[in-house]
């Protein structure tokens, strides 16, 4: 027979286990998110004729290996050869992937279109690599005095275990027109790994916490039911019959 206190106690422990699986949804939702990297084009030379920057990352967190491409106007800019040695034209890798300790699986520039595309990963046993620094070096002839974009079209990074880094790409416009200490625009746009909202509201939360009671409600209401099937009055306890033996 099911007690009033057994009852009781089911009930407790039905609702204790529903508040800390709400608390436990809502830590794991409401959790600061890993801050993005970001990767952007920084002028180093900047002339009537000539247009050098660096690709630079940032706010990196045990890097293994990147992969972008870079749109520009062919009809302004036209890249110099960084390997001569190689057909076609090339960029110059940064030295946070030295020769020695690294793999370049891309590294072309297509003048058609306007595209650079560069992928390198680490190469064990080198370490990741910690904060950031230069990927990758862009030189260039102007061949208009126009303003120009330098844009990312895909960016990823990879850490060491193999797992897509929250990235930021920021485009970079440049106008001639404009001294040099005013002529830079940052665009912010997210690429590769997109990074998620940290502070839109968790409504998915909402729907799984209504599921999660709904189901708890249910086990409570068969636990319960069944108690009251099996419950009822108390059988008469046995009453043993006296018989007296008569000699």
């Amino acid at each position: 027979m099911m007690t009033k206190l057994y009852k009781n106690i089911i009930l407790k422990r039905i609702f204790v286990l529903a508040g800390l699986s709400f608390v436990a949804m809502v830590a794991t939702a409401m959790a600061s998110p890993q801050q993005a990297a970001r990767i952007y084009l920084r002028p180093m030379v900047q002339t009537e004729t000539t247009l050098i920057a660096d690709v630079i990352v940032e706010d990196v967190i045990s890097l293994y290996g990147v992969d972008f491409e870079i749109l520009f106007d062919p009809a302004i800019l036209r890249i110099r050869d960084a390997v001569s040695q190689q057909q076609g034209l090339q960029i110059e890798p940064g030295p946070m992937f030295p020769a020695t300790d690294s793999f370049v699986v891309t590294n072309q520039v297509d003048m058609q279109t306007g595209t650079i595309s560069f992928a390198a990963v680490l190469v064990h046993p080198a370490p990741p690599l910690e904060q950031g620094g230069v990927l990758a070096r862009l030189t260039f002839d102007r061949v208009q005095s126009a303003p120009l974009a330098l844009q990312f079209d895909h960016a990823q990074l990879v850490s060491s275990d193999l797992q897509p880094v929250p990235l930021q790409a920021i485009t970079l416009l440049l106008d001639s027109r404009l001294p040099q200490d005013k002529n830079i625009t940052t665009v912010m746009a997210t690429s590769g790994s997109k990074t998620s909202g940290g502070d839109a509201f968790p409504w998915w939360l909402v729907a799984t916490l209504i599921v999660v009671l709904g189901l708890l409600t249910l086990g409570a209401y068969l636990v319960l039911g069944a108690g009251q099937q099996t419950s009822g009055p108390a059988p008469p306890l046995p009453v043993e019959s006296a018989h007296r033996c008569e000699l």
